[in-house]
């Protein structure tokens, strides 16, 4: 049985409150009365972008990958978002590897969907993530989610940070593609400049993918956390031991044409 996840973490970061459901009919409603609960001015609402094998999300607990993600920063470049919208269109709807755009209230999420899931923890998965950082590298998106436990913004939901706005799909073009597929794509612009410049300095290891709030304690963030199982009843994350390095790099914002809610709400960034 897999799991997916929905949280809401308050806009000055900390705090954050994780919903695991079933993707099933229930489980889907189930999360959507915790993001209209959650939905309010000061707390934003997020999706794991991959479905997980248990209720904790980590990159070691990522069952399945269904695609690539990129946050873009927008509001920090002197582009309006139709301007970027276009230049990535322009770059990207012939190579045919681009599923979608979101706006994340503030910046934009693209997303490049598979044909079919890659299985976590094998060898092909190792090189999804591999190739998530190039993807990431070129496009100039936000260095700290290039995992597959991140968090995207939920669609129909609000940024209500400064400037902020509502997460909302712009562009859907339905195009499903291999991995080989960006990684072509990749070796023919290796020679390139990146799309869009990288944001100043990268997010804080836990923040959200516009928090510049510097280094992030993650055994504190984790402490911090709370979940919220099926049925609405909360408890304490218990702190998992750690390994070399955290299993939770950040908690990155912003959701997609979703990989692995297929049919349904996507999710939106910065």
């Amino acid at each position: 049985m897999l799991f997916r996840c929905v949280a809401a973490i308050p806009n000055g970061g900390g705090g954050c409150i994780e919903h695991f459901y079933e993707d099933t009919a229930q489980g889907r409603a189930s999360a959507e009365a915790f993001a209209r609960e959650h939905d309010k001015p000061g707390v934003a609402v997020y999706d794991c972008v991959s479905p997980l094998r248990g209720r904790r999300r980590a990159k070691d607990n990522v069952a399945l990958i269904e695609g690539l993600h990129v946050d873009l920063d927008i509001y920090k470049q002197n582009k309006t978002k139709e301007e970027a919208v276009k230049r990535l269109c322009d770059e990207l709807l012939d190579v045919g590897i681009l599923s979608g755009i979101n706006s994340s209230g503030r910046g934009l999420q693209a997303y490049f969907l598979f044909r079919e899931p890659v299985e976590a923890g094998t060898p092909e998965a190792e090189n999804a993530q591999q190739v998530l950082k190039r993807l990431v590298a070129h496009l100039g998106g936000d260095p700290q989610l290039t995992h597959f436990a991140a968090l995207m913004r939920r669609l129909g939901t609000t940024n209500s940070k400064e400037g902020g706005g509502p997460c909302k799909a712009l562009v859907n073009t339905g195009a499903r593609c291999e991995l080989s597929d960006i990684e072509a794509y990749l070796d023919l612009v290796s020679e390139r400049e990146p799309l869009f410049s990288s944001p100043d300095k990268p997010n804080g290891g836990g923040g959200t993918p516009e928090s510049d709030d510097g280094p992030v304690d993650v055994d504190a963030r984790l402490a911090a956390m709370t979940y919220e199982d099926q049925n609405g009843r909360r408890g304490q994350r218990h702190r998992p031991r750690r390994h070399p390095g955290p299993d939770l790099e950040s908690v990155a914002p912003g959701r997609h044409l979703q990989p692995g809610v297929r049919g349904h709400h996507t999710n939106g960034g910065a």
